[in-house]
């Protein structure tokens, strides 16, 4: 403070957390609440405190207030003005359990499980098949078997699959990858066969 008034003895940070009106949390809806989380009271008048065990991509307003002992009575200031912050997301997992289901002439399949469990939501997958020539791309809600169909045949392919989170940026956690193959195409039976000339020891 700019005037302690007397011997300053400690001070106390009140966290608030942002939470949706139905208590969820991460879920962006126009209504919402404020929670108390916690109020650290410093052990003397040192004004660094460090405040851990917060939820990551969590929004958070924070005030502090100063205490001061006069004549054996505590007194208390008013709070400071609110600052409100972010904390960072957490890091993405990769899809995990991912392999090549089936290889055909013109389609491969795959699978993959979700990232091990996080304070994220997983919004959807991005499936990529890349060969030499070609790109392909697709978005899957949920984990489990994907198919790319019109591939080329006996052509081999990068397949990745990465995860997305739920936040406005969809930020994206490392990709797994897999290599698969197409096999190659059978040709057909050869038509109109005949016999053209009949000779001695030759047809």
């Amino acid at each position: 403070p700019e005037h302690p008034n007397g011997n300053l003895q400690f001070y106390t940070v009140f966290l608030l957390e942002k939470q949706n009106a139905d208590g969820s949390l991460h879920d962006r809806k126009p209504k919402t609440t404020w929670r108390v989380t916690r109020a650290n009271r410093t052990k003397n008048s040192s004004t660094p405190v460090e405040i851990d065990g917060l939820s990551p991509y969590t929004q958070y307003r924070i005030t502090v207030n100063a205490a001061n002992v006069m004549d054996g009575v505590e007194l208390v200031s008013r709070n400071s003005q609110w600052i409100e912050f972010k904390t960072a997301a957490e890091v993405l997992g990769s899809p995990t359990d991912c392999k090549v289901d089936k290889e055909d002439v013109t389609s491969l399949v795959v699978g993959w499980s979700p990232p091990a469990p996080g304070d994220y939501k997983v919004v959807h997958y991005k499936v990529a098949f890349q060969s030499r020539l070609h790109y392909y791309q697709s978005v899957k809600k949920t984990p489990g078997i994907f198919e790319q169909k019109n591939l080329l045949a006996a052509t081999s392919y990068n397949v990745t699959v990465t995860a997305f989170t739920n936040d406005t940026v969809l930020l994206s956690g490392p990709a797994c990858r897999m290599t698969a193959r197409t096999k190659g195409q059978v040709p057909g039976s050869p038509t109109d066969c005949r016999v053209g000339k009949e000779d001695v020891t030759s047809l």
